[in-house]
C-alpha cells in the first residue's frame, strides 16, 4: 500500500490585547488562548505530496529527507 504523505499548512489567529511576549511559543500562546485571555480561531489546509515533493518540503525546512521517507527513499533513481 503507498503512503499517504501530506502537507498541512496551520493558521493560528489570536486577537489579543497589548504585544504577545517575544519569549511566548505557540504552546503559550494556545495556553492563554484557552484559559481565555486571548480570543483564537483556526484553520488549516492539507495537499497531497509525492515522495520528490515530501523530500523538496523537508529540505527547506533544514530536515533530512530521510527523517520521514526512511534511508532509502529514492533507491532505483538515476543519479545524473
Amino acid at each position: 500500500m503507498p503512503r499517504e504523505l501530506f502537507k498541512t499548512v496551520i493558521l493560528f489567529e489570536v486577537l489579543h490585547e497589548g504585544i504577545i511576549p517575544s519569549d511566548m511559543d505557540l504552546g503559550d500562546i494556545v495556553r492563554e488562548t484557552a484559559g481565555r485571555s486571548y480570543s483564537g480561531s483556526w484553520a488549516s489546509n492539507s495537499i497531497r505530496l509525492t515522495p520528490q515533493g515530501m523530500a523538496a518540503e523537508l529540505e527547506e525546512q533544514g530536515s533530512d529527507p530521510a527523517f520521514i521517507l526512511g534511508e532509502d527513499w529514492n533507491k532505483g533513481e538515476d543519479d545524473e
